[in-house]
């Protein structure tokens, strides 16, 4: 516990950027010979500037006592990178994290295989859709789901690794003890049960707009990949597809209609080479040696589904036989379903309200909808 006070107490000095902190910590080894030094000026290839000095030679622990507190009556963990559950891949990135604060199951931050899927928060139906599916998909591989529960693609993304019993982790932009957007409260606290919340601002920082291209490094540091679904000219997610390519990181790009302003900044990373998905094998392909005898895993997974819904289905008439087939083992768009079924739309909508209240569907955002089996 006393090294994490140093850890806290170098995290927390003002006017000392988080490079400049780096950087005094490649010089002196650690935050405590760091807090133990005599003199902070004239260190070989390391300009301070006055006020990051005087904010060194304060040596009190007063804040460092508040906020260990806090996280200890909350039960928040404070991971420093002196630990073994810091985040392995965080540790090679430019401008590492000192320390993380986190809710959950912080052992997901080393799970073999971590994607993350970014995206605007101004999307569309569409964009909800491919996340929904993509991030959904690829958690029942076990594959970890990373986002920035901001509004919109990063929502969707949680929500359907929820929905698949998969882990997701959520990278804040403000302190552990601050949802933003408010309206994800519930969202924070089930991913907190389900996976892991994390962030290196101290409890009580503000959600401030200089605060989330920093976050952005840390959604692509945890990750093998980084998944954009829908991104306009100017976007974070273009921010976090930067750091991504700069940390040598898989960049994937889900293309879009060239009229919608939210697909010029994913198309325009496929035309600088990012990889191109259409589904989820597309990602996984990059990673098929994790993934030894998973299209037979799948196969077998895929024929047991489709033998219960058959079983399912048996007392049905023919033309809800139609529609439950059309959404088969999937997540599937009503447009989708209308198609596949060949059946009036009108019809098809009444049935999936009767199915929905019956509890054989489940209708879930972007009109989009399951069997459960």
């Amino acid at each position: 516990m006393d090294k994490v006070k140093y850890w806290l107490w170098l995290h927390t000095r003002n006017n000392l950027t988080p490079i400049k902190a780096n950087a005094l910590l490649t010089h002196f080894k650690t935050p405590e010979n760091i807090y133990n030094a005599e003199r902070y000026d004239n260190i070989d290839g390391i300009k301070l500037d006055r006020r990051a000095v005087l904010s060194l030679e304060d040596k009190h622990f007063d804040g460092v006592d508040k906020i260990m507190n806090y996280c200890l009556k909350n039960g928040v963990a404070i991971i420093t990178r002196d630990d073994e559950d810091f985040p392995e891949s965080l540790r090679h990135i430019y401008n590492p994290p000192l320390l993380l604060f986190a809710l959950g199951d912080i052992s997901c931050l080393n799970k073999k295989l971590v994607i993350s899927f970014v995206g605007t928060r101004s999307c569309s139906a569409y964009g909800i859709r491919i996340a929904d599916k993509l991030a959904g998909e690829i958690a029942k591989y076990g594959v970890v789901v990373v986002s920035g529960m901001a509004k919109g693609i990063d929502s969707a993304a949680h929500e359907a690794t929820i929905r698949a019993g998969g882990k997701t982790v959520a990278v804040l932009g403000s302190g552990i003890d601050v949802c933003y957007p408010k309206i994800n409260k519930k969202l924070m606290n089930q991913i907190a049960k389900t996976g892991a919340v994390i962030t290196e601002f101290v409890p009580g920082t503000a959600p401030e707009r200089e605060n989330f291209p920093f976050r952005n490094r840390i959604i692509s540091g945890l990750a093998r990949g980084v998944v954009i679904t829908e991104a306009p000219e100017r976007s974070g997610a273009l921010i976090t597809a930067s750091y991504a390519a700069d940390q040598g990181k898989d960049v994937f790009a889900v293309p879009g209609d060239i009229t919608n302003p939210c697909s010029v900044g994913t198309n325009r990373l496929i035309a600088d080479g990012a990889k191109l998905i259409t589904c989820v094998d597309d990602i996984l392909v990059e990673y098929i040696d994790d993934f030894t005898g998973m299209d037979l895993e799948r196969q077998i997974e895929t024929n047991e589904t489709s033998s219960a819904i058959e079983d399912l289905i048996e007392d049905y008439t023919e033309d809800e036989k139609a529609i439950l087939r059309a959404i088969g083992t999937g997540e599937v768009h009503i447009d989708k379903i209308i198609h596949d079924s060949g059946l009036d739309s009108a019809y098809v909508i009444s049935m999936l309200t009767m199915f929905e209240i019956t509890g054989i569907t489940e209708q879930m955002p972007g009109k989009i909808f399951k069997l459960i089996i």
